[in-house]
């Protein structure tokens, strides 16, 4: 604004109709009521929504720690499950390892047998002549008995029948 210079002055003001004044008046009342209306309505809401919210958000929760609960336990039953199966593994090669060590102190006791059997002089067995000499032959060929008999040879093994 210059110096020296004085504002404009306001145009003069037009007449006041009271009745538009009052209606309009009116009019802000009604909206505000509508307003406060619609704001106890929608906070009503709220608050009933908030409440659900946090009944639901507890009811989450809960199913959170179920599911947590669960998976704990599945992992626990897993880990169990692969014991029992290592155990029931362990428990078969034990038992095949049994049969093994019984199939072979049977065959060592039939090799035992076998060698008790070639070892002790049978009954029917005739005396030996432990003769050397040049007549060993003709004591053979008289007695009917082989030269190795008359001689005092160990019999010949017989192999075990299974």
């Amino acid at each position: 604004m210059e110096l020296g210079k004085q504002p404009p002055t306001p145009p003069p003001a037009a007449p006041v109709d009271v009745a538009a004044l009052k209606a309009l008046k009116d009019a802000v009342e009604q909206v505000t009521t509508n307003l406060n209306s619609i704001n106890v309505s929608l906070s009503t809401d709220l608050n009933y929504l908030q409440e659900g919210f946090n009944k639901d958000h507890a009811k989450l929760v809960k199913i959170e720690d179920g599911a947590q609960n669960a998976s704990a336990r599945i992992k626990t039953l897993e880990v169990q499950c692969t014991r029992v199966e290592t155990v029931d593994a362990l428990n078969q090669t034990i038992e095949n390892l049994g049969l093994r060590l019984h199939n072979t102190g049977m065959q060592l006791q039939e090799v035992r047998d076998a060698v008790t059997a070639l070892t002790r002089p049978k009954a029917t067995d005739a005396p030996t002549l432990m003769s050397t000499g040049p007549t060993s032959g003709m004591l053979a060929q008289r007695s009917g008995l082989p030269a190795q008999t008359l001689l005092g040879s160990p019999p010949r093994p017989t192999t075990p029948q299974g």
